[in-house]
């Protein structure tokens, strides 16, 4: 669960204490601020609270850790460990977007692009986003491009504005809060094959009510083409492609993290759980020449309960309820991770994650869903010198249904109303990073062929080697 959490021990003398002093506290806030001159003070400055004086042992302290800290680069390390665990590389004023460089899929083959985001050396109240991707079997260019513009530091409330002209997995699970976009690894995309190209327009405004609670309101509007056989029936008209004009508000709350703000922004100081997310999305058909008219509410719950043992159990719910003429943009697909291709020995590919391993692509389709996952992650345990392989156990659950299936039409999917089942194990670091994982289907979705339930996966995991 790799995550940008900073450490950091010191120790704290107390003086000039006032007791029963009336504090008016007008707003909560982070737990930490780190003024952006903290690290430009003098002398003079120091000494103002210090309250003993300096001796020649720690200044010469001071010294030897600046120069272990330059000669083995720790900052800039440090750094770069922190950027690629979201993904990017730090350049100097523009940090690389990993997760755009190279992808697969089966529609688009390979997908070589370029992009990234500028960073406070650029601008601590101006961020400018962007990417363009190429193709290689679509022969077409994707790209986005955004701009925002901090409002305030303090809440850290940012106003912006973008255009995207890219591609989306249909019926696939959205949140605000999360990046859609390719991730660097997710061996799940080179078995997707029903895309929706969509071009876009976007208002944002991002805040936090308070720093374990943000805020998030966009407004999109555009076009939704689908680029396989589909057509919608809505109220008096058959769409193939079709244009929407959408406000989602979401919510993103974190009761038992705790933040700093720093001159970089806002970082994690304790990262903790539960997290949840919801989000309300809003259609209108009358609004810039938007055709269809639906609600949408989609929430996920995320919890993490550690042992002293290093043994872990985890938590996933999430779903959603969607009303009104719904589009396949917007149905769910209970996220699958499947093929049924033959001989048998093609289907073992790379396992995803959160994934449901054993359900086909675009198999079930709903526009009401929830679905439940647990999973335990056993402490690695020693084989040999060099062999420490790490055990997990999870099973998970979806239930679905949709009103009006025949409004979906030339797709073909089934109902997810019975109840679908699987459960198995992940076993990493078996090789290099690389590491097997088996998962078996079962209960009123159990197909009558043994190879048709049981799905084996390869897994991998990124170690950043700092």
């Amino acid at each position: 669960d790799p995550s940008d959490v900073s450490y950091m021990r010191s120790n704290t003398s107390n003086f000039d204490i006032s007791i029963n002093k009336p504090v008016k506290v007008l707003n909560s806030a982070a737990v930490i601020e780190v003024d952006e001159n903290a690290a430009n003070r003098d002398e003079n400055f120091w000494n103002k609270y210090r309250t003993d004086s300096i001796t020649q042992r720690g200044l010469d302290a001071y010294k030897t850790i600046d120069s272990i800290f330059e000669k083995e680069k720790v900052e800039e390390k440090l750094n770069i460990a922190r950027s690629v665990i979201r993904g990017y590389y730090p350049l100097h004023y523009f940090d690389l977007s990993l997760s755009q460089l190279v992808n697969f899929n089966n529609y688009e083959g390979f997908r070589l692009g370029f992009g990234g985001i500028t960073n406070t050396r650029f601008s601590r109240t101006l961020r400018l986003e962007g990417y363009t991707a190429y193709g290689i079997k679509d022969r077409a260019f994707k790209y986005h491009f955004s701009s925002f513009i901090r409002l305030n530091k303090q809440n850290n409330t940012w106003i912006g504005m973008g255009y995207t002209n890219d591609l989306r997995e249909a019926a696939l699970l959205n949140f605000v809060f999360e990046d859609t976009s390719f991730s660097l690894i997710n061996p799940r995309n080179l078995n997707i094959a029903q895309f929706i190209n969509y071009k876009l327009f976007d208002i944002s405004l991002e805040h936090d009510i308070f720093p374990n609670l943000e805020a998030k309101l966009k407004l999109e509007h555009g076009n939704y083409n689908p680029q396989f056989n589909y057509q919608f029936t809505g109220t008096g008209t058959d769409y193939h492609s079709y244009d929407l004009s959408t406000a989602t508000f979401g919510l993103q709350w974190t009761p038992f993290s705790k933040y700093m703000n720093t001159p970089g922004g806002k970082s994690t100081v304790k990262k903790g759980y539960p997290n949840i997310t919801a989000q309300l999305t809003k259609s209108f058909d009358k609004l810039l020449k938007g055709d269809l008219d639906f609600i949408q509410f989609n929430f996920k719950v995320y919890h993490v309960i550690r042992a002293f043992n290093k043994s872990s159990t985890s938590f996933l719910i999430q779903g959603g309820v969607t009303t009104g003429d719904i589009p396949i943009s917007h149905l769910y697909n209970a996220y699958p991770n499947y093929t049924f291709r033959n001989p048998w020995l093609k289907r073992v590919n790379f396992s995803g994650t959160n994934a449901f391993e054993t359900m086909g692509f675009n198999e079930f389709l709903s526009d009401r869903y929830i679905s439940l996952q647990v999973r335990h992650n056993f402490d690695r345990f020693q084989l040999g010198n060099k062999f420490k392989p790490a055990l997990s156990l999870v099973t998970r659950f979806a239930i679905g249904d949709i009103k009006n299936p025949e409004r979906q039409g030339q797709i073909a999917f089934r109902k997810m109303n019975k109840g679908y089942y699987e459960s198995g194990f992940v076993l990493n670091h078996l090789f290099k990073g690389f590491g097997l994982a088996s998962f078996y289907r079962y209960g009123s979705y159990s197909n009558p062929k043994f190879t048709d339930n049981l799905a084996v996966k390869l897994t991998y995991v990124l170690s950043l080697g700092f």
